[in-house]
Order: C-alpha cells, then structure tokens, then sequence
C-alpha cells in the first residue's frame, strides 16, 4: 500500500488545511504542513489522499437496512432517517459504511452545501481524494473506555467503539458535566464508570489539572496522554489504521477511475455500436428466416418434379436426395443424352430461388424440352423467369399461356437446348 497524504480541511470556507504524509501502519513521514491547499497538491503526487473534514458537520449513526446494492443502501438510509433531521432529505448528502458484525450500517449524513464546497475546494487545486471521512474517524478509543480528545475550544468524545461525537466547549468542565462523564458531587465511593483517557496538550494540561483530578475521583481508571505533536498526527494515524470504509465520496461525488475518464468520450459511440450490432443481428436473423423459408419452397418444387418424372411421391425430406440418385442412375443408363435435361433443371432451380414470388406446380420433360407449369405473382415474373433461363447458355425459354388464376397469374412455359425445334 503506498504512502497516505492525510489533508485536514478547516471548519471554515477559506483555503487554510493541513496535511501530514503516513506510511500504512500511520506512522508520520513528514512534518505537518499548513497553508493553502495549492501547496498541498505538490505533496499528493502517487500519493493515496484521505480528507478529514470538520465532524461537528457530519451526523453519525447506525440503522437496520434490509436491502443489498450501494445506491439503495444510500436511499434506504436516508429515508430510514428522514424523521430524525431537521433538514429536507434533498438537501443532505448520505454516505453508508461497510456491514458492521450486528447486522446494521454505518452511515453519514451531512449538508449537500458542505460537501459541495469540500470537493469543490479539492478539484480547484486538482486534487483527487480516494476517501473523505469525518475527523472523528481519527479520535482513538478502545472497547469498554471513554476517550476524551482536547483540541483548543472543542472535546471530541468517544464511547467505546462508537463513533466520536464533537462538542463546542466554552468551559471544558461543563461540557464534560452535560456530557454526563462525572457528576460534582460524585465520589470514589459511588459506582464507578468506565476507564477515561484524555488526550491534551501541554498547555490544556495545566489549565485542567482540577477537572483532572475529578475525573480520576470517578473514573476506574485515568489515563492521561499529553500531545507531543499536533492532533492531526494522531487522527491520521486512526483514520488510516482504524478503516471502517464510512466514505463519503458515494453517489455524485464517488471517484472516477482512469478506466471511466477514458470510456466516457467513448461512451456514446459504443452505445450507437451496440445499436446497430442489435440491428444487425436482427436483420441477419430475418434474412436467415427467409432462407429458410424459401429452402423449403424450393424443397417442396423439387418434390413436384421428382414425382412428374417417377410418378412417384418422394419420402419426407428426402426429395432432393432421391432426384440426385435418380439423376445419377438415368445418366449411368443414357449417357449424355440426359445431360440436357439436367442443366435445364439446374438453371431453372437456380432461377426459382431467385423469385420466391413463383411456384413450381407441374414439370415434364420429353425429347430435350421441358415444359412447366408455375404460379406467379403476374405476367412480368414470367417473362422474367424466362429472360434468366435465356441468358443461361445453350438454353431457351418461351412464354407458352399466362393465364389469370384469383390474385396470381398461372403460366406454362417450355425451356428447351439451343438449337432444338
């Protein structure tokens, strides 16, 4: 995994962050930089980047979602939380974590307008996060102990393994009273609550030192830690080890990969690909329909001419096969006095599966002429049929009667070898 760019952005709308570089254990590889993000991205070259953005914007909590699919998870999750905002569903953003082991979701819920103004911050200066989490993920905690994280005028609270809560503390004992993590008039004889360990900095040290000591009187266990570096050092170290995948960059706002950025310009041409692929294949399917339609006409005509020939009727399927043992036998018994007959028929066959419009109904062939009876659709198929015989060569073909027969026209016409009378 390579190294992480941790960006830190500001409560406030201005340009001011802060960023650290960790390696995947989220131990620090460079001093804290701040200032605008534009000195930032420099430091993100083939770098992961993870964005904290201010937790006291984004609400967290935990719901039952009964469906499957990320973009129905996100709207399952906002209306199973639609009674519990003030604000219109439309206007909050929703982000929906990886299943937790009791069966629920994380999920986020924070303002279109300050999500919006996050990314658009990143995209000025060109940088593409992979992750934007609340700066809570990066308040540490352990099963069974409260933390306490000091930053300036704001307490971050964690409960165990819930997720960190943000508080604006005016006076850092009242907080922590309403906050319900000691009574003033509770003492060591009273039950005691769960270990705390407080996370400050030198100067917060010595300012607490009395709310320290109540803390010590009510809590199992105080483990007091000051800050050698600044609180981001520590955020991006569990924001970075302690991945519970909570990333708000989900709907309109999720990552595009270089995969996407190069398929869309394409996206519409495939598209009209596909289209025609689609045609295509249906007008080759219809073609083949019609072939095989017609393979049966043919199948059928075929079957007529070996039953005026033979007088008898050929087996089911097998007409054309028995007309060739039929011609072969008449060739061995003739010789090539029967080669005439043949190139008629073939020239005629060749003919028929050109005009599908005409039937073959009758066919009998007698000193080198044959005569045939067809059905057609009107007088110009006949004379086309016989033009296409005539141009074959050796061959003549004449328009014997056309006669009207409902809707179609019924004609006789003789084929017979050049030369012949």
């Amino acid at each position: 995994m390579p190294d992480t760019l941790v960006i830190r952005l500001k409560p406030t709308a201005v340009a001011e962050a802060s960023w650290i570089v960790v390696d995947s254990a989220g131990r620090k590889l460079s001093d804290i930089g701040t200032g605008d993000l534009t000195h930032c991205a420099a430091v993100a070259r083939q770098r992961r980047a993870v964005v904290l953005v201010p937790g006291a914007e984004v609400f967290l909590t935990e719901v039952d979602l009964p469906v499957r699919g990320r973009a129905r998870l996100r709207r399952a999750a906002i209306f199973a939380l639609e009674e519990h905002v003030i604000d219109d569903v439309e206007d909050l953003h929703v982000g929906v974590g990886r299943r937790l082991p009791s069966g629920r979701y994380p999920v986020a819920l924070v303002a279109q307008a300050h999500m919006q103004e996050w990314t658009d911050r990143l995209n000025a200066v060109g940088l593409k996060a992979a992750q934007v989490i609340p700066d809570t993920a990066g308040v540490p905690g352990t099963a069974n102990s409260r933390t306490v994280f000091i930053e300036d005028d704001v307490v971050y609270l964690k409960d165990g393994d819930q997720p960190a809560v943000v508080l604006d503390a005016g006076n850092i004992a009242d907080t922590l009273q309403a906050a319900g993590l000691f009574e003033p008039d509770m003492t060591d004889a009273d039950e005691n609550q769960s270990s705390v360990t407080v996370y400050l900095d030198e100067a917060s040290n010595d300012e607490c030192a009395d709310l320290l000591e109540r803390i010590r009187k009510t809590a199992s266990d105080l483990d007091v830690r000051i800050l050698v570096d600044p609180p981001l050092a520590h955020f991006a170290h569990h924001a970075v080890t302690n991945d519970q995948g909570l990333n708000l960059l989900q709907g309109r706002y999720a990552p595009t990969t270089n995969l996407e950025k190069t398929w869309r310009p394409w996206r519409n041409a495939a598209a009209l690909a596909g289209a025609l692929l689609v045609v295509s294949l249906g007008a080759k399917g219809l073609e083949l329909l019609k072939l095989g339609a017609l393979e049966d006409e043919l199948d059928a005509s075929i079957a007529i001419i070996y039953a005026d020939v033979t007088g008898q009727e050929a087996r089911p399927g097998t007409a054309l096969q028995q007309f060739r043992q039929l011609y072969n036998a008449k060739i061995g018994a003739t010789g090539s006095a029967d080669q005439d007959f043949l190139t008629s028929l073939t020239a005629l066959a060749a003919v028929l599966a050109d005009t599908p419009d005409v039937l073959a109904e009758r066919l009998s062939y007698r000193n080198n002429t044959m005569d045939l009876e067809v059905t057609a659709s009107g007088v110009q198929a006949l004379d086309n049929i016989r033009r296409q015989i005539s141009d074959q060569t050796g061959l003549v073909a004449e328009i014997l009667s056309a006669n009207p027969d409902g809707d179609r026209v019924r004609g006789r016409l003789q084929i017979r070898t050049e030369g012949e009378e």
